[in-house]
């Protein structure tokens, strides 16, 4: 067997159409035998060769000839390295001692199962939830989705002190009928930093406030118990909010604050109905036809 010898073929030739022609990593004669014909090895680590076909995806993404070269040269004297190190690697550590077979062949089928389960997935999974399964999964798990944070529905808004027209934020705030919302998202889409108006979305009230005045209230319950418009300014911004409907800590989530996360905990429980399904399948399959037997 040849030592770790190492061999280096960088040509010109690098970039030719001829050298990116079907090959792959091989050792010993093996490499050799079945090698392009016309195209030469880049390197050798003992019985390993390198050919160009096994890198060039690293030629078809450089801009020139030079970078090409370039990026040869780094990518091979990279592969060379770890190979050296594999090789050191074989000699120095006994199998017992390392037990890498057995751990590669964990990691194959583990793999394996991994990838068999993934199409099972993909051709068995019905992801679409209904609203009456969604309602249902509510009312029986209600218990699960107990708020830790306070969530509000309503407005909030944020405005540079030189904004113009805040008489008039304030009179459509307080009076949010259609015309006045557009009116106001048009506003807010010209003159504000950050704004949400949709107030049929449930946010986290500690998101809503933070980096604001509001965020450093101490009795923050009285802000969200007020049901009015409320405003406050540090020294760059306006702040405006106004609480439509609100739950604290430790109250259950609404349904509609709640719904995505039903609709994945639903998924996940038909995920793990489809996979024992298949462990059942594959086991009554093997049992009719005397696949296996247990002693």
């Amino acid at each position: 067997m040849k030592g770790p010898v190492v061999v280096f073929f960088l040509t010109g030739c690098l970039i030719s159409g001829a050298l990116l022609s079907s090959c792959s990593e091989k050792t010993g004669t093996e490499a050799i035998e079945s090698a392009p014909t016309g195209e030469k090895a880049l390197a050798r680590v003992g019985e390993k060769y390198l050919y160009a076909s096994d890198i060039s995806s690293l030629l078809q993404t450089a801009e020139n000839p030079s970078d090409s070269v370039q990026k040869v040269k780094l990518f091979v004297s990279t592969w060379v390295k770890q190979q050296l190190l594999i090789n050191e690697a074989e000699a120095t550590l006994k199998p017992e001692e390392t037990e890498i077979q057995l751990k590669l062949q964990k990691y194959k089928y583990d793999l394996m199962l991994y990838e068999l389960q993934k199409l099972e997935i993909q051709n068995k999974l019905n992801t679409q939830v209904d609203d009456q399964e969604i309602e249902e999964f509510y009312k029986k798990h209600k218990a699960d989705f107990e708020l830790k944070t306070p969530i509000v529905r309503g407005y909030f808004l944020k405005l540079p002190l030189n904004s113009p027209k805040l008489p008039k934020v304030t009179q459509w705030l307080n009076n949010p009928v259609p015309k006045n919302k557009e009116d106001l998202l048009r506003y807010c889409n010209q003159f504000a930093t950050s704004y949400s108006l949709d107030d049929s979305l449930w946010i986290d009230f500690e998101e809503m406030v933070a980096n604001t005045p509001f965020g450093n209230l101490i009795n923050k319950a009285a802000l969200l118990k007020s049901n009015r418009l409320e405003s406050n300014q540090d020294s760059d911004f306006h702040y405006f909010i106004r609480v439509l409907e609100y739950r604290l800590a430790q109250d259950v989530a609404p349904l509609e604050f709640a719904r995505d996360r039903i609709i994945k905990s639903i998924v996940n429980r038909r995920k793990l109905d489809v996979l024992n399904a298949m462990e059942e399948r594959i086991y009554k399959s093997a049992k009719e036809k005397n696949g296996f037997e247990v002693y």
